[in-house]
């Protein structure tokens, strides 16, 4: 059926004024005389181009609606659905036979490439027959190679017959072409299990440092799976040399197995394992290849204001690592390119303030830790730590240790919050009382100390005052009386208000809680909270309250403080003089201590029993998740005794290492130390243990996905390097080159390369810096092994499918529901604006000509001549 029609039908009405503007002038002009033929033929002809242009301009069109269906039914045939093949024809089969008359079907099988098995309305037959490789899945070209099948008016449907499996392409970019296409898209979905009497072992994966030292201890980790218990034959080879042949048990299920790599000399290794087994029913997943790249040195760059230090880390290395030194301030480097070689920083007794870009360099420093998985080892000094500046750089967050123990030149803001509600009556309270007033004793004059107490009314026993009032102060809190309720948060509130009237003048401000029992309202976190953001460190003392001990755990951990849990209110005094001595402690300890070894059986401490004594420190504290290998112990003016203070500490900090030695290396404090036979055995375990494993020297990090035939490419630089041009030659295991260009997207760099060749795959980068006009290369390997195809043990999923049929069709296993889908009429415009706008332009052409040829001229040319 066919139906004229106008996407702009009021634009019809220009025929008006166009047909004024023609017919007016006519009368106007003409005398009666000249109404002759060929001027009323050219009235007529103007009349009819109005016509035209105005319907043109009314974009006239006829729209027939079609209800005849072509429907494709698209068969994954690929190897991971082998086992569903007879499935799927059954299925193919009963949707014939109940699809209606109206409807043609058509079959494309498809595993790696695609083919049209059946043309809409021929004889269905088996899917066995189609003739395709199928050691990979690509739905992606599946889908537009059906697409393109179709012809124009007709309703278009395609049936995808799938496990959700797919090693190729990306099918999801298919739906933007099929609904251009007005193509409307349904799934089945066909479970790919193994099956229960199946014998079938498979390598999944080999996991192992494909970058390491010479002489550095190596494994491989081979991951195995199997359907049944068996002994199989495992074969290793290193560069094609067979260097191990062992029968092994394999269990059902998963297994691992570790072998040992070749470190023992330098240069590229490509190992192959193989497994071999009679009852083994697919032989395509049973070998697996790895890439070892085994360097001979390791690059060490030190950093330090003594020339001694380094001559020092030179005199005790080995043959093995390679020392740069820095010792100056000036000029030093920020940019990563001038790091990426090194695999470990040391900085000695180096103050950050003197540094130009120092944030820079720190955040250069850690990028290369925690993005490339570098390793940072720090040594102390007069002019390090606190006193060189880390505590006001990111050095703070990265070290394992906290350096900011804040000494008496700064100014300190402390205000003790105290439950004095009726739990708290008897001991408990005053042996708060007694704390607080014990705190004033080491605090200096210009610090300040305010005192607040809650229990259903909040009072501020002392707003904060200097110490030099400790007098009146002490008076205020020993008049500290018993309330009754226990309202926190109006208590905080109060603490908050009276620190921010001295937010400019105190370089430390301190809340510290002292409570026993729940609180009977809420919104303290939100408190501390506000608290914490401002700069202001929440500290809780819980003295013996079963209940509201994860409160103030929470509330510490918000205010970025310290919490403490005590059984009685005389520990309060203790408890209460240690965390405050973090505020006075003196940075540099500059005395004889023991140094303790806290783990002999780590390889730290390999041959070493004991260590001489050390002439001097810089106190900090170890943070909650790293590791002290040597400690001592600290003993106050007070008498107080300090243990595990941390002399070597260390943490994993993102891909990387950074470890921490609180003393130097050549000056006063630890000169004899380093120069005893088991501190020169300290020291170089310090460097060696604390070197990465893994060899990175290119700052362009490669992540590789294996596919099916394909390999997805991806690329990390450094986000202030990001946008820059890339490009790369790739060479396959039979030596054949390829050059590639990679397409950036989120700030990274991406490209797909054909690896149907199976073993180690060599990608050279080359990479233009057009900031500084310069150009970077950089070396990587990967292996392919086989294609994802022949994953026997991987689930399918059906969520693939869900997202390719969104907003077009449905995902079901019902044939009924499938066939039955009432798919709208296609509606098919054909518009006629061209023709009529060339027929306007002809009838133009014809009335030029009529006003220029008259009809005796033409009846001339036709009259005999005369001689």
């Amino acid at each position: 059926m066919s139906n004229v029609k106008f996407d702009n039908i009021e634009l019809l009405f220009v025929f008006i004024p166009l047909f004024l503007l023609v017919v007016i002038p006519f009368f106007i002009f003409l005398r009666k005389n000249s109404f002759k033929f060929h001027n009323i033929v050219s009235l007529f002809i103007h009349i009819i181009i109005c016509a035209l242009l105005s319907l043109c301009m009314a974009q006239i069109k006829t729209e027939e609606i079609e209800t005849q269906s072509v429907i494709y039914i698209v068969a994954d045939v690929s190897n991971t659905t082998k086992d569903n093949i007879e499935e799927m024809d059954n299925y193919i089969k009963e949707f014939s036979e109940k699809l209606s008359s109206s409807s043609e079907l058509g079959i494309v099988a498809f595993g790696k490439d695609s083919i049209e098995l059946v043309k809409p309305g021929e004889d269905i037959v088996s899917l066995t027959t189609a003739n395709i490789d199928k050691s990979s899945t690509n739905i992606q070209e599946a889908l537009t190679y059906t697409a393109s099948l179709f012809e124009d008016n007709i309703k278009k449907r395609i049936v995808l017959l799938s496990d959700g499996i797919q090693t190729d392409g990306d099918a999801l970019l298919v739906n933007e072409v099929l609904q251009s296409n007005n193509i409307r898209i349904d799934a089945v979905y066909f479970e790919h299990l193994i099956k229960d009497d199946k014998k079938e072992i498979q390598i999944n994966k080999i996991n192992g440092n494909p970058s390491t030292f010479i002489n550095n201890k190596s494994n491989i980790s081979i991951d195995i799976t199997s359907s049944f218990d068996n002994i199989s034959t495992l074969k290793l080879y290193d560069n094609d040399v067979e260097i191990y042949n062992e029968s092994v048990m394999i269990s059902k299920g998963n297994f691992n197995i570790e072998l040992p790599t070749n470190t023992s000399s330098a240069g590229s290794h490509t190992y192959k394992v193989v497994i071999e087994n009679e009852y083994d029913e697919s032989i395509e997943n049973n070998t697996y290849y790895f890439n070892q790249n085994v360097h001979d040195k390791c690059e060490i760059l030190v950093i330090s204001s003594l020339f001694s230090d380094t001559q020092y880390i030179k005199s005790i290395v080995n043959d093995n690592i390679n020392i740069t030194s820095l010792v100056t301030y000036n000029n030093i480097p920020t940019n990563i390119e001038n790091y990426i070689k090194y695999d470990e920083i040391i900085l000695s007794n180096v103050d950050i303030n003197q540094i130009n870009n120092s944030a820079v360099f720190i955040s250069t420093l850690e990028t290369l830790v925690s993005s490339y998985g570098k390793s940072l080892l720090t040594f102390g000094g007069k002019n390090t730590y606190f006193s060189g500046g880390f505590y006001q750089s990111k050095l703070k967050d990265m070290l394992p240790i906290d350096i900011n123990p804040s000494d008496t030149k700064k100014k300190t803001a402390l205000i003790m919050v105290i439950d004095n509600s009726g739990s708290m009556s008897g001991s408990r309270l005053e042996m708060a009382k007694k704390g607080a007033v014990g705190v004033l004793d080491i605090l200096q004059e210009n610090d300040y100390v305010g005192v607040v107490t809650f229990e259903s009314k909040t009072k501020v026993v002392q707003p904060l005052t200097s110490l030099r009032n400790k007098n009146s102060i002490i008076a205020r809190i020993n008049k500290i009386g018993v309330g009754d309720g226990t309202m926190m948060t109006p208590g905080l509130a109060e603490a908050y208000e009276e620190m921010k009237s001295l937010q400019d003048q105190m370089s430390n401000r301190e809340v510290i809680i002292i409570s026993d029992g729940m609180p009977g309202d809420d919104g303290q976190e939100e408190v501390v909270r506000q608290m914490a953001e401002d700069g202001i460190t929440v500290s809780c003392i819980n003295i013996g309250g079963a209940y509201n001990g994860p409160l103030l755990q929470t509330l510490a951990k918000v205010g970025s403080g310290n919490y403490y849990s005590i059984n009685s209110g005389d520990k309060i005094p203790t408890v209460l003089f240690n965390e405050v001595k973090d505020f006075v402690m003196e940075e540099c300890i500059e005395d004889k201590i023991k140094v303790n070894i806290v783990d002999k059986s780590n390889p730290m401490f390999e041959g070493i029993s004991s260590l001489p004594a050390l002439n001097g420190y810089n106190y900090s504290k170890a943070k909650y998740n790293s590791t002290t290998l040597l400690n001592t112990s600290l003993t106050l003016e007070s008498n107080e005794k300090i243990d595990n203070v941390p002399l070597f500490t260390y943490w994993d900090y993102g891909a990387g290492r950074i470890s921490s030695f609180m003393s130097d290396i050549s000056s006063s404090w630890a000169k004899d130390f380093f120069e005893s036979e088991s501190g020169k055995k300290l020291f170089s375990k310090m460097i060696t243990e604390n070197y990465p494993d893994k060899k990175i020297d290119s700052y362009l990090l490669l992540d590789v996905n294996s596919n099916g035939i394909t390999t997805s490419l991806e690329v990390s630089v450094p986000k202030i390097l990001a946008n820059m041009k890339l490009q790369g030659t790739l060479t396959s295991p039979s030596g054949e080159k390829k050059k590639i260009e990679f397409a950036i997207k989120n700030g990274k760099y991406h490209q797909t390369v054909q690896t149907i060749e199976k073993g180690v795959y060599k990608l050279d980068l080359q990479y233009h810096n057009i900031i500084n006009f310069s150009l970077y290369t950089s070396t990587s390997f990967f292996t392919y092994s086989y294609s994802n195809e022949y994953d026997e043990f991987s689930k399918s999923d059906n969520i693939l499918l869900y997202q390719l049929v969104e907003n077009i069709g449905l995902v079901s296993n019902n044939v009924d529901e499938i066939v039955n889908i009432n798919q709208e009429d296609v509606i098919y415009s054909k518009y006629y604006s061209t023709q009529l706008l060339l027929a306007a332009i002809i009838l133009f052409i014809l009335d030029v000509a009529l006003r220029l040829i008259r009809l005796k001229d033409i009846q001339n040319l036709f009259k005999k001549k005369t001689i």
